[in-house]
C-alpha cells in the first residue's frame, strides 16, 4: 500500500517546517546583535535555548515528512525537556498540547488509512526487517 497522508497534515507539517527555519534564523541573527536581543528582552542564553528547540523543531517536521517515527518520539522528548526548563502555564500547555495535536492529526485518513497507521507500520516493518530507521 502507498503510503499518503492527508493533504492538511502535510500542509502544516510544512508549515511548521518553514516557520521553525524563520524563528532559527531570527534567532540566530539576534545572537550577532545585542541590541536584537534588548528588543526581543531575552538573553544570549535564552536565544540559545531557543535556537536549539528551533532546530529540534525542523528536524521533528522532516522525519515526519519521512515517515519516521523518531520525529514523533524526538517532539515527545522536546516536550517533556521543555517542563523541565520553564514551568510556566504556558509551556505546560505546550507541552501537553503539541504531541498531542500532531497525534490528532496524524490520525487524519486519506484513502481509508490514516498517517498514524503509517508511521507506526514503518516502525514495525523495519524492526522486523531489522533495519531501524531505515525506510523499506
Amino acid at each position: 500500500m502507498k503510503k499518503e497522508r492527508h493533504g492538511f497534515l502535510t500542509f502544516w507539517l510544512i508549515s511548521g517546517l518553514v516557520l521553525h527555519i524563520i524563528c532559527l534564523f531570527i534567532f540566530t541573527m539576534a545572537l550577532d546583535s545585542n541590541t536584537l536581543l534588548a528588543e526581543m528582552e531575552i538573553s544570549r542564553g535564552t536565544a540559545i535555548m531557543y535556537i536549539v528547540f528551533m532546530f529540534a523543531g525542523v528536524l521533528i517536521n522532516v522525519l515526519l515528512l519521512n515517515w519516521k517515527m523518531s520525529g514523533f518520539i524526538l517532539l515527545c522528548i522536546l516536550s517533556v525537556a521543555a517542563l523541565f526548563i520553564d514551568q510556566s502555564p504556558s509551556t505546560i500547555v505546550w507541552a501537553i498540547m503539541a504531541p498531542a495535536l500532531e497525534f490528532a492529526l496524524f490520525q487524519l485518513k486519506k484513502d481509508g488509512a490514516s498517517a498514524w497507521s503509517h508511521l507506526v507500520g514503518s516502525q514495525k516493518l523495519n524492526q522486523k526487517n531489522g533495519k531501524a530507521g531505515t525506510e523499506t
